[in-house]
């Protein structure tokens, strides 16, 4: 039989990895739905890898990591939007240069590509719909977490 300290943390872990389990399955849906979002035509404005510091709690300024911008615009019924999404998700940031570098070259300026919009947000247009790996990581963590959480409750790990 479990602890009261086991049950209360399992408990407390559970919910935890349930709820960001929820928001990452959420952003799953979300990026699933973004391949089915309608293509229109985009121009390259703006291509390159950006350098910056990432604040460590407590610590002052961190290690140095990449982001990859590349700036576009499309017209969606007369309105022209200006955007910088690359795929669904938080900002693609990275400890080191390679991959985006390729990633840039990809996209010079002047280039046309496809753009894709969810129809009631055309502000949100990026250019590679679908889900990244991160998303598929979150999930993963987050499952393992809530059945961990379940497992002190049940008391199957004590």
């Amino acid at each position: 039989m479990p602890s009261l300290v086991e049950i209360v943390g399992g408990a407390a872990i559970a919910a935890a990895g349930l709820a960001r389990l929820l928001v990452s399955l959420r952003k799953l849906r979300s990026a699933a739905d973004s391949r089915h979002w309608r293509r229109y035509d985009a121009e390259i404005i703006g291509s390159r890898v950006v350098p910056y510091r990432v604040r460590m709690s407590g610590e002052g300024w961190g290690n140095r990591i990449y982001r990859p911008v590349i700036q576009y615009r499309y017209t969606v019924d007369g309105h022209e939007y200006t955007s910088d999404r690359i795929y669904h998700g938080r900002p693609l940031g990275r400890p080191w240069r390679g991959s985006l570098d390729k990633l840039v070259r990809r996209y010079p300026v002047g280039t046309r590509t496809n753009v894709y919009v969810p129809p009631e947000q055309p502000h949100l247009g990026l250019l590679k719909p679908g889900a990244r790996f991160d998303v598929y990581a979150e999930i993963t963590v987050f499952a393992v977490m809530f059945a961990v959480g379940v497992a002190l409750v049940l008391g199957v790990l004590s």
